[in-house]
This record gives C-alpha cells, sequence and structure tokens, in this order.
C-alpha cells in the first residue's frame, strides 16, 4: 500500500514537472542590428520583417501594410496553452495604444485551416487583426525553425524588429509594454 502511494506520488510529480516545463520565459533577442538569431535561424532585431499576408474573416492583411505604425507581431495557436494566457495581455497593449499607432498582426499556425479561430477569437476577446498566413514559406523565414509559441516580434515604424521574445512567462507584459511604449515615443 505504502509502495503505491510512493509510485503515485513520483508518477504526478513527473507530470507536474513536465507541465511546468513546457511554460518558459520570454527570451528577448540580444540587440545586435542585423545579426539573425543563433537559434533556429530567421530575422533578429536589426532586421527588416519580411512581409507576411493573413486571411482574417474581413479579407487579407499584409503586413507591410501596417508601416507607419509600432506593430506587435504575435505567432500563435488555438491549442497553444502559453499563447491561451499571453493573449489577454497582447489584447489589453493593442486597446491601450491603438489609437496611439500600435497594431498587432496575429499570425496562427492552424492545423485545420483556420477554422476555429473566429470562435476563439470570440472567447477570449481578440479584437486585433489575426488569421492564418496564406503562404507559410514568408513566416519560416521571419521566425525561422524556432518551436517556442506565442512567438513575438516588435517591429517599429519602418518595419524592422526590435525586439523578439519567444515563450510566455510571468512578468512577460511588463516588458512587452515597456518595449511598446519606447517604440511608440520615438518619431
Amino acid at each position: 500500500m505504502l509502495r503505491n502511494n510512493v509510485l503515485i506520488a513520483i508518477g504526478l510529480l513527473v507530470l507536474i514537472i513536465v507541465a511546468l516545463s513546457s511554460i518558459r520565459p520570454p527570451q528577448p533577442a540580444v540587440p545586435q542590428p542585423g545579426a539573425a538569431q543563433a537559434r533556429g535561424g530567421g530575422l533578429g532585431v536589426g532586421q527588416l520583417a519580411k512581409d507576411v499576408v493573413i486571411s482574417t474573416g474581413k479579407g487579407g492583411l499584409s503586413l507591410a501594410s501596417l508601416r507607419g505604425k509600432v506593430v506587435l507581431v504575435d505567432v500563435w495557436a488555438t491549442w497553444c496553452g502559453p499563447c491561451r494566457m499571453s493573449i489577454p495581455g497582447v489584447q489589453l497593449s493593442y486597446a491601450k495604444r491603438r489609437d496611439k499607432g500600435f497594431e498587432v498582426f496575429g499570425i496562427a499556425l492552424e492545423r485545420d485551416g483556420g477554422e476555429q479561430i473566429p470562435a476563439f477569437a470570440n472567447e477570449m476577446g481578440i479584437t486585433y487583426p489575426t488569421g492564418v498566413p496564406k503562404d507559410v514559406e514568408p513566416v519560416k523565414e521571419l521566425v525561422g525553425t524556432r518551436s517556442g509559441i506565442p512567438y513575438m516580434l516588435l517591429l517599429d515604424r519602418k518595419g524592422v524588429i526590435r525586439w523578439i521574445a519567444e515563450g510566455y512567462g510571468s512578468g512577460s507584459e511588463g516588458e512587452m509594454n515597456d518595449q511598446i511604449d519606447k517604440l511608440l515615443a520615438e518619431p
């Protein structure tokens, strides 16, 4: 009996460790202009973001069409637990700053072509543009082969990547908002 309880306790401990290890704090990029990120390829801080077109419920939207605004590119998925945790903070940032020249561009990596996005967006209160990419190649060029989502890139008004975060952790919103406000203060 005691042995069974010990085995059950060990099994539960292992499950908790595995679950907690899937929640990673954001990994801010090292600000080296022009340097690609070492892990997973993709573009790095100081590089011009590739254009991506997403299919939203209202048609297509191009990342390049948002030049002139500070843009948070949020790569996420409906099936991603950490993404679900990050969305309220992203939505709040968007609601507070959209009238100041801030935009969010959500790229959903869905397995079903995006059929779940409208219901999910409604459930989560998402009001910023989000959808599946019309072509995945530009997304691969933008983020590389990184495995952690959410994956966020903050672009200045010229479309240059100024901040990158992979994953989600407590306190992520504070750093993200500081970076957004810093870019919004720039001319």
